[in-house]
Formats: structure tokens, C-alpha cells, sequence
């Protein structure tokens, strides 16, 4: 996130990727997206960033079964909180920094209400 916040006020580009680019390269735009402040919420940045894209079971021809089961089991995690983190962040008018990534967020969501809705 720094290297990317970097680059942007550097006027530069900056590329990544992951074999498909549908979980852990949106995983990393999504929380980019929501700390640049395209989208707020922390719902909407999931929905409209993540699934709409492809994320875990958003893709309903990925055709890997266990691929999606462990997304949801360790990657979706991570993903709410660190999306949680930042949003206070955010609206606390903190900036990124190492100490950010320690904390436990207090979450008022269930990680399974963001499981994918196509899931097979």
C-alpha cells in the first residue's frame, strides 16, 4: 500500500499481479480503492471491488472448488480486517503505517456474510 500511495504522488504507475487476477491482486486494488476514496464503505468497496470482479465465488466459472473454500478461509479474513483497519483510518485521518497492519479490528460483521453468492 505505501509503495503504491508512493508511486501515485509521484506522478507514476505502479503494476501487479497474481496468476488470475481475481483474488489476491483484488484483495490489494480493493484496499487501494477504499484508501484512495472511491468507495467508503466497507460493504461497497467488498461488493463492487472484489465481486464484481471475480473475488472467490463472484466468478461463478472459476473452476476450482477448493480454490474458493480457501479464500474464504484465510484470505477473506485478512481481507475484512485489514479493509475494517483502514477504514478507521481513514475517517480518523491517520496515515498508512506499519502499526496499522498489528492491529485487531473490532468487526461488526460475520466473515460469512461476505461469502461469495455463486459459489458451486
Amino acid at each position: 500500500m505505501k509503495a503504491i500511495e508512493t508511486a501515485v504522488k509521484k506522478g507514476r504507475s505502479i503494476y501487479f499481479h497474481c496468476t488470475v487476477g481475481e483474488d489476491r491482486t483484488g484483495y490489494l486494488e480493493s484496499l487501494w480503492t477504499l484508501w484512495s476514496g472511491a468507495y467508503t464503505p466497507v460493504r461497497t468497496s467488498f461488493q463492487q471491488e472484489m465481486c464484481a470482479r471475480g473475488y472467490e465465488a463472484g466468478n461463478p466459472d472459476k473452476s476450482y472448488r477448493k480454490v474458493v473454500y480457501k479464500v474464504r478461509e484465510t484470505l477473506t479474513p485478512t481481507y475484512l480486517k485489514m479493509l475494517s483497519v483502514l477504514s478507521d483510518a481513514k475517517n480518523r485521518g491517520q496515515g498508512l503505517s506499519e502499526d496499522l497492519c498489528k492491529q485487531e479490528p473490532d468487526l461488526k460483521f460475520k466473515f460469512q456474510d461476505f461469502y461469495g453468492q455463486a459459489s458451486r
